[in-house]
């Protein structure tokens, strides 16, 4: 698969009612990412598909701030993976200088 070829994965940031969000490093350059994991264990219904692309195109449209980037995404037979920066997560949580 090519999200486990990808990323080290991390702890659990949290859950939804049909996803589950990790931390990782991408292994290629180390860099700390949020993996958001859409199970497809239960049969996902066009609604709820209809809006993981939606939000995939939405972040991808969006570059600000405030606002954590989308890096990529990926559909396996088993999960969509939408893979989020984490910088500002971090910048924000280290002392001013």
């Amino acid at each position: 698969m090519i999200y486990d070829d990808a990323f080290h994965i991390g702890d659990v940031i949290g859950k939804g009612g049909y996803s589950t969000v990790i931390s990782a490093h991408n292994i290629t350059d180390n860099i700390p990412v949020a993996v958001k994991i859409i199970h497809r264990k239960q049969q996902l219904n066009e609604q709820v598909l209809s809006r993981v692309y939606e939000e995939v195109d939405v972040l991808r449209k969006l570059q600000h701030d405030n606002i954590i980037n989308i890096l990529d995404f990926y559909e396996e037979p088993n999960a969509y993976y939408i893979v989020l920066g984490m910088k500002s997560i971090y910048a924000s949580s280290q002392p001013a200088s």
